[in-house]
């Protein structure tokens, strides 16, 4: 099936449940695989998923469940992330009421500051629930130290990778990681007349690149072997 993220919930517990062998492929992995189509229903793409499976046979890649407990923490690192976007919003209001009218500026002021102040309270409840499911459960505290344990990585890294790797299950290998992160650089050049130097690909996990690029600035600030 297409890798459709909460849409495929529902199925894939069923499927889980049935112990089924379960495939998802990437929507713009098959689409790009298919070639050149014409015409698009529900039938067609049906058609079009299975001759993928027949063809591809050899890039089979099981469908690895994520457990109860990690579930519960991508559904509370999800809400975590719309208030993060919802609180640099606000901050972006605040920033604005310089050109509302000066009548309503303290009134405004005092509105997005309360609000402001109670998204932050929420979200540090948040972190709080996540870290307790995490030292609840015995293989993810394990994890989550030893990955906290790397110098500039700190607690929203760690939990961002456990989800993204499903601890380890889904991604072991570490190239394989970076370039989900898109901080692997590709060459693009072709005989002796394309020629481009290396860059990153922009299809990557950008918060999971987003987080690391700020693990590596405090990683480098840190006395010692990371800093030189």
């Amino acid at each position: 099936m297409e890798h459709t993220g909460r849409y495929n919930y529902p199925l894939l517990k069923v499927l889980e449940e049935l112990n089924a062998h379960i495939w998802q492929v990437s929507p713009l992995h098959l689409k790009r695989s298919m070639g050149i189509q014409r015409g698009k229903t529900d039938p067609l793409d049906a058609k079009r998923i299975a001759l993928f499976s027949m063809r591809h046979q050899d890039e089979f890649q099981p469908h690895q469940a994520m457990r109860s407990v990690l579930l519960q923490i991508k559904s509370l690192f999800a809400l975590r992330r719309v208030l993060v976007k919802s609180g640099k919003s606000l901050k972006m209001q605040l920033s604005e009421i310089a050109f509302v009218e000066s009548d309503i500026q303290d009134d405004l002021e005092q509105h997005l500051v309360s609000i402001a102040s109670s998204i932050r309270d929420k979200i540090k409840q948040l972190e709080q629930q996540i870290i307790r499911l995490i030292h609840n459960d015995i293989r993810l505290s394990r994890l989550f130290l030893l990955i906290t344990s790397v110098v500039g990585v700190g607690s929203i890294v760690a939990i961002k990778i456990l989800l993204v790797t499903n601890e380890f299950k889904r991604l072991k290998n570490p190239k394989k990681l970076a370039c989900q992160a898109g901080i692997v650089p590709f060459e693009h050049r072709s005989g002796t007349s394309v020629y481009k130097a290396a860059s990153v690909s922009n299809m990557a996990d950008h918060e999971l690149k987003n987080l690391l690029h700020l693990a590596a600035l405090a990683a480098i600030r840190t006395e010692g072997e990371m800093k030189e």
